[in-house]
């Protein structure tokens, strides 16, 4: 049952996921080493390394995000999961008040659903489900997260090393380009001398 709320905590959400990718993509581009940087300042490529960076960070956080937003929207609010969360890791001593602050998340919980538009049996039931299922929940988040990580680990140490070589190349390029600048003055006076002292010889011969 979609609810079709896009209440303010969404709002939060995706503002918090947005900042999130905003800040990685820039840490990690000025992460590189200073001589990579510069290649892609003088190359144009900086604002297109930025783009491509946001846009994978978006991609491995949009898996999470959409089954925290199914979660959100079809079966509990997040922050009313997270409030029975809190309550079972604060009185997890206290068996008696764990009862009444479960009591009262669940009545919070039926209020919402029915007025969702769904049933009081359908929101029992879902209940039911959220506490033998919500481990599978965690860790299934956790483990989207994880296996996002990696795949970003391995694209960005190979996006990495692509910079560094390319900045390397132009790198030695530039010296190369240098090199034959410094030595052409000399290679052309070289040149004159030799033609000037072959035409003083056939000048004596003649």
């Amino acid at each position: 049952m979609y609810t079709g709320s896009a209440d303010g905590f969404l709002v939060v959400l995706l503002t918090f996921n947005a900042l999130l990718a905003l800040a990685a993509a820039t840490v990690l581009l000025t992460s590189l080493p200073g001589y990579v940087k510069l290649y892609l300042r003088e190359t144009g490529r900086w604002l297109n390394c930025w783009a491509g960076l946001l846009l994978l960070v978006g991609i491995i956080l949009l898996p999470i995000n959409l089954l925290l937003g199914f979660v959100h929207c079809w079966l509990i609010p997040l922050p009313m999961a997270a409030e029975a969360v809190m309550a079972l890791v604060t009185q997890i001593t206290d068996m008696d008040g764990m009862h009444a602050a479960m009591e009262e998340i669940r009545d919070k919980h039926q209020y919402w659903y029915t007025h969702a538009g769904g049933t009081s049996d359908a929101a029992r039931k879902v209940e039911s489900l959220l506490w033998v299922t919500w481990p599978l929940i965690a860790g299934m988040a956790a483990v989207l997260l994880f296996v996002g990580l990696r795949a970003f680990k391995r694209f960005y140490s190979r996006l990495a090393k692509d910079l560094e070589t390319h900045s390397m190349s132009m790198q030695f390029d530039r010296l190369f380009d240098e090199h034959v600048q410094r030595a052409s003055p000399r290679h052309r006076r070289h040149r004159h001398h030799r033609h000037h002292r072959h035409h003083r010889g056939h000048t004596a011969t003649e």
